[in-house]
């Protein structure tokens, strides 16, 4: 009898174990794959890329960094530079370069999304800076006609030779002269185009001999372009 109680209770035990191990067991969920992160896109450009500088040259570059993050979230900005001075925040900035030296300066920028700090976009540009160029000299100061005197004598005798002679003075230093000798009567016999010239009076009996110098046309170069200049001396003789 005693026999039988312990076979009944240990096949009660068993069959308890295996109803609670039954209730208990749950299936196991699937894992989900893990999601990989990715930066965000980035492209960075500066407006203008050479800059003078000068006084009336501006200085300002204008960056402006186009990112967009995977989940379409927002992103922050992290700006560098090598010279010069930043000047506000996030994606459109204005790069201050006033009072640098002439060289290449380069400005870089990070973009993360503030979750996954090592999910980090980069990208730089370059801007060069150039010497202001010289101002162009100072035009030189316009010619300067000079004072011409023409001198001869008073009274000729009829079929000799008068020689009116010509005496520059003052004006341009820098600017050779020319003689242009006219006549209103008898001929010019020798000197055209030299400080003397000589007129021959034939037939000349009791008229008066005017001669006129023009200090010829004196081409001087001024700011490529060329300006003529007249300086007249006019006498007479009594033939």
């Amino acid at each position: 009898m005693l026999r039988k109680s312990l076979r009944f209770s240990l096949t009660f035990v068993i069959m308890a174990v295996v109803a609670f191990a039954s209730v208990n067991a749950k299936p196991k969920k699937k894992r989900r794959p893990e999601r990989i992160s990715s930066p965000p896109t980035l492209s960075l450009a500066a407006d203008p890329t050479v800059v003078k500088v000068c006084a009336d040259e501006t200085s300002r570059i204008r960056l402006t960094a186009t990112a967009r993050s995977a989940d379409g979230g927002p992103l922050r900005y992290r700006w560098t530079t090598n010279g010069g001075r930043l000047r506000g925040e996030g994606a459109n900035p204005t790069w201050d370069l006033t009072g640098v030296q002439p060289g290449a300066y380069q400005a870089v920028v990070e973009v993360d999304n503030g979750r996954e700090l090592d999910c980090v976009a980069f990208s730089s540009v370059s801007v060069v800076v150039t010497d202001c160029p010289m101002p162009p000299p100072p035009p030189p100061p316009p010619p300067a006609c000079p004072t011409v005197n023409v001198t001869c004598p008073e009274v000729a005798t009829e079929n000799t030779s008068i020689t009116f002679t010509a005496t520059i003075s003052g004006g341009s230093p820098d600017i050779r002269p020319s003689y242009n000798w006219t006549v209103s009567a008898g001929r010019i016999a020798s000197g055209q185009g030299t400080p003397s010239v000589t007129v021959d009076t034939a037939g000349l009996a009791g008229q008066t001999i005017s001669r006129q110098l023009g200090r010829g046309r004196i081409w001087h170069a001024v700011s490529s372009e060329l300006r003529g200049l007249y300086s007249n001396s006019k006498q007479s003789a009594q033939v």
